[in-house]
């Protein structure tokens, strides 16, 4: 299922196993007790589920860059709307110049 990283771990009687990106562990029934000679473990039935249609950070981060450059075009062009009222014709129009 995954990539076993037991040597890693600071707890060497326990397993452990690295998951696939884009993947989450699903509970699938109740979970049970289990009697061992250390004492009782709580046994919880699981299933890896992969959910390809999730994205990635880097699509994240570019979808957000991307609502953010929306968003200053959407701010500056409300700004020179407010201010094309409020300058004199002269210097709205060396402003609206130096803006790219």
């Amino acid at each position: 299922v995954g990539a076993s990283i037991s040597f890693l771990s600071q707890y060497p009687a326990e397993e452990e196993y690295l998951l696939p990106p884009l993947c989450c562990l699903e509970v699938q029934d109740k979970p049970r007790v289990e009697h061992t000679r250390e004492g009782q473990v709580i046994i919880f039935p699981l299933r890896l589920n992969v959910n390809h249609k999730n994205i990635t950070v880097e699509m994240l981060l570019e979808r957000r860059k991307q609502l953010h450059m929306a968003m200053l075009k959407n701010l500056r062009e409300e700004v020179w709307l407010e201010l094309e009222g409020e300058l004199e014709e002269p210097r709205a129009l060396a402003w609206s110049a130096a803006v790219p």
